[in-house]
C-alpha cells in the first residue's frame, strides 16, 4: 500500500519479478495522484492486480474486492497453444493468472493469413480446464492499424524488463537499447530512449539575451509540499496528509494478512561450487572431474545457444537476454520438422511449458537439466526466451 513516490522504480519492479514464481503481488495505490507506472508494473510482473483508493472513496469496497479475488481466481497456471496459425513474437512470455473482471490480453504477430485455433489451458478451482477459440487472421485489416502500436509497446516492455537492475543504474545493455529504439522508431512510440520533439514556429529572443523564466507548477491533487520536500521546510511539524489517513484506513480493513514465502536460495544453482580437498586429493583431479561433468556432448553443444552453453559448462553469470530465477532459466525450444507431438518428451525432460506456437515451445527448466533437454531427438535449437 503506497503512493509510489520512492525513486527506485526499476529496482522495485526487478525484485517483484524475481519473486514471481512463488508469489502474487497486489499493489494498492492510496491517493489521487499516485505513481501508477510503478504500481501497474508491480502488478504485471507480479501476476496480480492493482487497485486504487482515492481520497474521497471508501476503502472497504476495495478491500472486499481484494479478498474475493484471491479467494477464487478464475484461472491459474495459464498456457496458450496456437494451432494452424503462423504466429510469432508473442507477448507476454509469462502469462498471468486470470482474475475476476480482468481479461487476458495477448499481443502477437503473424506471417500469413489463415484460420486456426487458440487453445487456452489452465486450472479452475483445482480442475484442469481448456477452451478452444476459433481465429481467422485476415490478409489485411485497415481498422486494426492501432494493434501494431500495442504490440510494439508490449515488445518494448519485454525488452526493458530483461535487465531492470542495469536500467536503474544507468548501464542498460547497448544491444537491448538499440533494439528498443528500432522498434520505437518503426512504430512511432515513446520509450525510455526515444521521445517526441516539439518545434516552435517562432523563436523570440529579445535583445539577444537568454532569459530563465520560472514557471510555477501546482502540486498533484492530494499531495502536500511538505510530504515531498520536507527537508526544504524544516520549520514546524509536517502535516498529516489525506493519503496517510487513507493508507491507515486500508491497513485496518485488510487486517494482519501475511504471506509466507520460501527463503530464497543464497547461491545460484549454476554457480561453481568450491569443494574442500583431503590429504590424498589432488586439486587438479577435482577440477578435471568437475569440467568433465559439465562438458556437453556434440548434440547439446550444437543445439544450445552460446549464452545457454556458457551457463551450463562454466557457471557463467546470465547475460542481459537470459532470464534466470532460482536456478531456472526461461528458454525457447525450436522443434524439428514433424516433431509437433514431442511436447510430452520435453515435459518429461523437465521443461515447464507455457506457450506452444506450432514447432516453437516456450517454458522454464532447471539449468542442470538443459543438457538432457538438448539431447532429445525432437529438438532443433534451444535459445533464451
Amino acid at each position: 500500500m503506497t503512493d509510489g513516490y520512492v525513486g527506485n522504480d526499476f529496482e522495485v519492479i526487478s525484485l517483484v519479478k524475481s519473486l514471481r514464481g512463488t508469489s502474487r503481488w497486489f499493489p494498492f495505490g492510496t491517493g489521487n495522484s499516485v505513481n501508477r507506472y510503478l504500481l501497474e508494473e508491480m502488478a504485471r510482473h507480479g501476476g496480480g492486480e492493482v487497485e486504487y483508493v482515492l481520497l474521497d472513496a471508501p476503502g472497504d469496497e476495495v478491500a472486499r474486492k481484494f479478498y474475493d479475488r484471491i479467494d477464487a481466481p478464475v484461472l491459474t497456471d495459464v498456457r496458450l497453444e496456437f494451432r494452424d496459425l503462423d504466429v510469432y513474437d508473442v507477448y507476454p512470455n509469462q502469462l498471468a493468472d486470470v482474475w475476476e473482471e480482468r481479461p487476458l490480453v495477448i499481443h502477437a504477430r503473424y506471417r500469413n493469413p489463415g484460420k486456426g485455433r487458440v487453445i487456452l489451458r489452465g486450472y479452475r478451482a483445482g480442475e484442469a480446464y481448456s477452451q478452444e477459440i476459433e481465429v481467422d487472421l485476415p490478409g489485411r485489416e485497415a481498422e486494426g492499424d492501432a494493434i501494431a502500436s500495442m504490440w510494439a509497446r508490449a515488445r518494448v516492455d519485454d525488452l526493458m524488463a530483461r535487465d531492470l537492475g542495469a536500467l536503474q543504474g544507468g548501464a542498460f545493455p547497448d544491444v537491448l537499447r538499440e533494439e528498443i529504439i528500432e522498434v520505437a522508431l518503426e512504430h512511432r512510440i515513446m520509450t525510455q530512449f526515444t521521445s517526441f520533439v516539439a518545434v516552435e514556429d517562432r523563436v523570440i529572443n529579445q535583445g539577444g539575451q537568454q532569459r530563465t523564466v520560472t514557471v510555477p507548477v501546482e502540486m498533484p491533487q492530494g499531495v502536500e509540499y511538505e510530504g515531498v520536500f520536507r527537508e526544504l521546510r524544516s520549520a514546524g511539524p509536517m502535516k498529516h496528509s489525506r493519503s496517510q489517513e487513507s493508507l491507515g484506513y486500508m491497513q485496518s480493513l485488510l487486517g494482519s494478512l501475511s504471506l509466507s514465502l520460501p527463503a530464497p536460495e543464497t547461491a545460484d544453482r549454476a554457480a561453481p561450487v568450491r569443494r574442500g580437498v583431503g590429504k590424498l586429493g589432488d586439486p587438479g583431479d577435482e577440477r578435471r572431474e568437475r569440467d568433465a561433468a559439465r562438458a556437453l556432448g556434440r548434440k547439446a553443444r550444437e543445439r544450445l545457444a552460446p549464452e545457454l552453453r556458457a551457463l551450463v559448462e562454466g557457471g557463467a553469470p546470465p547475460g542481459p537476454t537470459v532470464q534466470v530465477t532460482d536456478g531456472r532459466v526461461r528458454v525457447r525450444v525450436q522443434l524439428r520438422k514433424g516433431a509437433k507431438e514431442a511436447i510430452e518428451a520435453l515435459q518429461e525432460a523437465g521443461l515447464d511449458v507455457d506457450l506452444i506456437l506450432g514447432g516453437l515451445v516456450i517454458g522454464e527448466i532447471e539449468i542442470e537439466k538443459l543438457r538432457e533437454l538438448a539431447e532429445l531427438d525432437a529438438v532443433e535449437r534451444i535459445s533464451a526466451a
